[in-house]
């Protein structure tokens, strides 16, 4: 259903998923989809969830009362999403692509990700503050990207560990004694760069 001109609210879309049991796919990417995200799409057996590029808004947010998602995959790169990351993505046990790109949200980061998350892409958003030290755990991460966002500080230590095949931390202010693996690409740092001027 991707690239067909989809003109239509994603909540009378995903209204309809909720009877078909066997569905573990939906790409609605590349329409003109709108609205915010149905809290309802949690209770589904979806797991490749792709909306990229299309018009969604309001918060980043699934159900709160929901004990876990079935997501493994989350595609929402170029949307209107805006406001906080304040959504609990722990509840996202399976999740491994997490894609919100080229979107409005604001704020600091989320202090727990789950610990299955490989590929992560922030792009193109307005966060800021530092990478949170829990993030330390994140063994399996080996795509990053931080570009066009106002984060200060070092990586977590753990991540020089990490099978990094795209590690792009564009967005990223940090002191010249941070340790950064060599396949990292970074701005020029800067010595000045410290806990208090990162309000930590």
């Amino acid at each position: 259903m991707a690239h067909n001109q989809i003109n239509q609210d994603i909540g009378s879309i995903s209204a309809n998923l909720y009877y078909l049991y066997n569905l573990v796919e939906l790409d609605l990417s590349n329409n003109f989809i709108w609205g915010p995200l149905p809290h309802f799409l949690c209770k589904t057996t979806i797991t490749n969830l792709n909306l990229n590029n299309n018009n969604i808004s309001g918060d980043f947010n699934f159900d709160d009362k929901q004990a876990s998602c079935s997501f493994a995959r989350i595609g929402l790169s170029e949307n209107k999403l805006s406001g906080a990351l304040i959504y609990d993505l722990t509840k996202l046990p399976r999740l491994t692509d997490l894609y919100i790109d080229n979107n409005q949200l604001h704020g600091k980061l989320p202090k727990f990700l789950p610990t299955s998350i490989k590929r992560l892409d922030l792009h193109n958003n307005k966060f800021e503050g530092t990478i949170p030290k829990q993030w330390n755990s994140l063994s399996e991460l080996f795509y990053i990207d931080l570009t066009g966002n106002s984060f200060c500080g070092c990586i977590p230590e753990n991540w020089k560990d990490n099978p990094w095949r795209n590690c792009i931390l564009g967005g990223l202010k940090m002191n010249c004694n941070c340790r950064v693996p060599s396949l990292c690409s970074y701005d020029k740092c800067e010595a000045s760069v410290n806990d208090t001027c990162c309000g930590v």
